[in-house]
């Protein structure tokens, strides 16, 4: 797999989002957004994948990939990320929202029944197990 295949594959594909990454013993941090944005967003991995250390990237740029369907609304004190509404779509079954993520726009598929409205802020979960790492040289997935 790689970044052009985790572009086009899915409906809607999978979100990909330029982060850093910094290793901190058996953590990982996975940092989102940089210079002028409002707030950093980070993910905290516990146990990160071989495939981070065997990469040999110590700490970098990365590319992260987060499909739709892997976050779902939580309670803020476990939310990963606390991110703003752009736009939604109900689409029957599911609600498709826009947000921002590292300043780069991503899509949440939200169960159809979920009160949401633009300008809202979502605390949101991810399935850490679902997260992808690519390359941001080659684009190959790391792992």
């Amino acid at each position: 797999a790689n970044l052009f295949v985790a572009d086009f594959m899915g409906s809607p594909p999978m979100n990909l989002v330029k982060a850093r990454v910094r290793l901190e013993g058996k953590m990982a941090r996975v940092e989102f957004g940089g210079e002028g944005e409002k707030e950093n967003q980070a993910l905290v991995l516990k146990n990160p994948w071989v495939a981070l250390k065997s990469r040999q990237a110590r700490e970098g740029e990365i590319v992260v990939g987060i499909r739709p369907e892997t976050r779902r609304r939580c309670a803020s004190q476990k939310a990963d990320f606390c991110l703003k509404v752009e736009k939604f779509e109900h689409a029957g079954s599911d609600i498709f929202a826009t947000l921002k993520l590292g300043g780069t726009p991503v899509t949440a598929r939200l169960e159809g029944r979920a009160e949401i409205g633009a300008g809202d802020w979502l605390d949101l979960c991810v399935e850490k197990e679902a997260v992808s790492f690519f390359d941001p040289e080659s684009g190959q997935l790391i792992g």
